[in-house]
């Protein structure tokens, strides 16, 4: 009889022990499937600012290529408005070559006396 109580005990300490192993198990399982849904998460949080990333590069790309051409556009405006200056300039310089012509015949004129 004192063999069979100690088999029972036994018997008793190890279901205690496989239900404590189910019961780490059920716990292990459930702290992994709340790791796989972060897992899940992060790829997915990976993914959108992977998107967002490749998005913010094409926009920088559009922007540098957009400020090639304003640049390129400012350049012929800088240049078509540097050839109307000496356009300008030359055209001055002959109106006031004239106008010092004319001031000296009309001196001249008026030192000669009227006859």
């Amino acid at each position: 009889q004192k063999k069979a109580m100690e088999k029972e005990s036994q018997l008793e300490s190890t279901k205690q022990q496989v239900i404590a192993s189910k019961l780490e198990a059920k716990k292990l399982q459930n702290r992994n499937t709340k790791l796989e849904k972060h897992i899940h998460k992060f790829k997915d949080d990976y993914e959108t600012l992977k998107k967002q990333n490749e998005s913010l590069k094409e926009q920088v790309e559009i922007s540098m290529l957009s400020q090639d051409v304003v640049s390129m556009q400012l350049e012929k405006q800088l240049q078509i408005l540097l050839a109307e200056k000496q356009k300008l300039q030359s055209e001055n310089q002959k109106l006031q070559s004239e106008n010092n012509g004319l001031q000296e015949l009309l001196s001249y004129s008026y030192a000669m006396p009227c006859e």
